[in-house]
């Protein structure tokens, strides 16, 4: 059995593909086994170009297009490594990834995920800049109730991790995030400084077509993680239910930040209603935006007078500071 399954879900056939697969077949890791999980395309092998004739490389071919949490189920169900690592469709593995992981988790027996720093580049390949990434296991928990800690598909992971952890197709476009939240809370989770991926932003990506789900979604994910802090059921279903207009219809990123703020408050999750407050400012400077943002703001203070020093902190300033988080430095030229 190999050590190692990448997982690679897809929904296109796309230029990019065949390197993403080619860049597994370049490492210097060489026990890996490459699961492509074609959703819904019905390429094929062919999809991955000259990579899609080794013999280490196997398709999973689904009817049609369940969605990026369906097929990396999927292919977890169908992977036979003891580790499994996450790789999209357009983005590139670094030649010593596995190396560097594999190494990472044998090190560690109580490490269950480990992710890297990332570069970005663009359709061309060329750099354009640096990921966002957070490397302890205590940054990776503390910053999971905001958003990602590092790249999504940087991590490498114990196989029962995600067999205990199966993505949820509910959090279309966010569905990473709520895996990684999820093993946050309980789980072991780092990321290497030194970057072992290249993350490709272009215009057919999914996260720049639908921006206004991945927030819609993401904003569900802070909710569900703040319940289960305390204890309370997630209630994702009552949720949708109040929230209803905005699961039919998403409107502006803006719009969705501040009806997730006044829902905070009615939740009693004032540290959320500061959040999506600060989020909502981000998403629309404007005057008017301003004012009816602090004024949610003062509900979240009063709702909570123990913790003002800290929501004006998360308020103010964001996460990172309150937290006093600091991310990987982007490498000198």
């Amino acid at each position: 059995m190999p050590t190692v399954s990448v997982i690679v879900p897809f929904h296109r056939a796309t230029p990019f593909l065949p390197i993403a697969a080619q860049s597994v077949l370049d490492q210097s890791f060489g026990d890996w086994e490459l699961v492509a999980v074609d959703n819904g395309t019905g390429a094929g092998c062919d999809a991955l170009g000259p990579a899609g004739r080794d013999d280490r490389v196997r398709v999973v071919s689904l009817p049609r297009n369940f969605g990026a949490a369906v097929a990396r189920n999927a292919g977890v169900a169908a992977a036979r490594g003891e580790f499994i690592a996450l790789l999209d469709y357009d983005d590139v593995a670094w030649t010593h990834r596995f190396t560097r992981q594999v190494a990472a988790l044998r090190a560690d027996p109580t490490l269950d995920l480990v992710g890297s720093h990332a570069d970005t580049i663009d359709q061309t390949g060329r750099r354009v800049g640096w990921q966002f990434t957070l490397t302890s296991p205590s940054a990776q928990k503390t910053f999971s109730r905001y958003s990602m800690p590092a790249t999504a598909p940087s991590y490498t992971g114990r196989r029962a991790v995600f067999e205990r952890h199966p993505y949820r197709p509910e959090f279309e476009l966010a569905e990473d995030f709520d895996f990684l939240a999820r093993v946050t809370e309980h789980g072991h989770v780092a990321a290497l400084p030194e970057p072992l991926l290249s993350y490709r932003v272009h215009s057919g990506q999914g996260t720049q077509q639908f921006e206004a789900k991945q927030s819609l979604h993401a904003a569900l994910v802070r909710v569900a993680g703040a319940r289960r802090r305390l204890k309370r059921p997630e209630q994702l279903a009552e949720s949708r239910e109040v929230l209803r207009s905005l699961f039919e219809a998403p409107p502006s990123p803006a719009e969705i930040y501040r009806e997730f703020a006044l829902f905070s408050l009615r939740e009693g999750l004032p540290e959320l209603a500061s959040y999506h407050a600060r989020k909502w400012i981000a998403a629309d400077p404007r005057a008017g935006t301003v004012v009816r943002a602090l004024r949610t703001h003062w509900r979240a203070l009063v709702a909570e007078p123990r913790a003002v020093v800290f929501l004006n902190r998360l308020f103010w300033s964001g996460p990172l500071r309150a937290h006093g988080l600091r991310p990987v430095a982007a490498p000198s030229a």
